[in-house]
């Protein structure tokens, strides 16, 4: 998601909304990884899936919806109470 530097997100909060969108199969943990030289094994990758692109070619984007409300929960977005 692109911001242009409104929003930062914490580690937790990106881990959990990497979690939420794992849930909601958005997106999915993938097996493909880059070249040795370009790797840490520490590193996860993750693709979107078909439910996911459904979401953001009509219009919604669950998954930047999804990290706008908990940003906003976690009090790090604009509109945040």
């Amino acid at each position: 998601m692109r911001t242009d530097g409104e929003l930062k997100l914490s580690a937790g909060t990106l881990y959990r909304s990497i979690q939420r969108m794992l849930e909601q199969g958005l997106i999915v943990e993938t097996r493909e990884r880059p070249a040795p030289e370009d790797d840490d094994e520490r590193r996860r990758y993750y693709r979107i899936t078909p439910l996911g692109h459904r979401g953001r070619e009509g219009g919604s984007a669950p998954a930047d919806a999804t990290l706008v409300r908990m940003a906003r929960a976690e009090r790090i977005a604009p509109g945040a109470r």
